[in-house]
């Protein structure tokens, strides 16, 4: 009942989403978001090193890091060097991870994880459309291409997960239910923000029983 309540959600996301007028949205300067705990900043840092050192495009970077807290200054240091390679904007954003503090977690899903959900609510209400990527990658090409590529109508573009089938076998969902890899996303932010994104979050938690901070 309860996984037919949340695919009832996604449906009418959906419809939500069909009732918009518009199509893909393209903003000035290429945004990027990843997020990170203090344990995490030196593998973010190299992220972004290698986002910078491959990027080829004309547009202005802005890079933004979504935090628990305040940059250590060796941190803040570290960053600010990564403008040798490529001049770009920097904005960490702290998030209060207090809120967090129930949601289920591993050894490889730490509470950062979870940021990403927020973006729409965190990151300016200018920025339109972004690029997620987790930060423990390595950036081989520039993500002008990534960016540039057409929603269409779509919320958000990600490439299906190489254990795909193994959620699906083990959920018993529809053979053809696709589970995306959530490490590098395209996201139409605009489009999050219309459809009240949050409202939908919070139903689905409900539903699959995950703790709902007080977000």
């Amino acid at each position: 009942m309860a996984l037919q309540s949340i695919f009832h959600c996604a449906e009418k996301a959906a419809e939500l989403i069909d009732g918009l007028d518009y199509s893909d949205v393209i903003d000035d300067v290429i945004s990027v978001a990843l997020s990170s705990d203090f344990k995490f900043h030196k593998y973010a840092c190299v992220t972004i090193a290698s986002l910078l050192t491959n990027y080829k495009g004309s547009k202005p970077l802005c890079v933004y890091l979504l935090i628990d807290k305040e940059l250590a200054r060796e941190d803040a240091e570290n960053f600010a060097a990564l403008q040798d390679i490529h001049p770009f904007e920097f904005r960490p954003i702290v998030v209060d991870g207090t809120k967090y503090q129930n949601v289920r977690i591993t050894l490889g899903i730490t509470v950062a994880t979870y940021y990403r959900l927020k973006l729409h609510e965190v990151l300016p209400s200018s920025c339109n459309k972004v690029i997620y990527l987790d930060s423990d990658l390595i950036v081989l090409h520039c993500l002008s291409d990534l960016y540039h590529i057409d929603l269409g109508r779509s919320i958000v573009g990600g490439v299906e997960d190489s254990i795909s089938k193994i959620f699906v076998d083990r959920f018993t969902q529809h053979p053809q239910v696709e589970h995306f890899n959530a490490g590098v996303l395209l996201i139409n932010l605009r489009k999050l923000r219309d459809i009240q994104f949050y409202r939908h979050r919070k139903r689905i938690y409900r539903l699959s029983k995950i703790h709902d901070p007080a977000w």
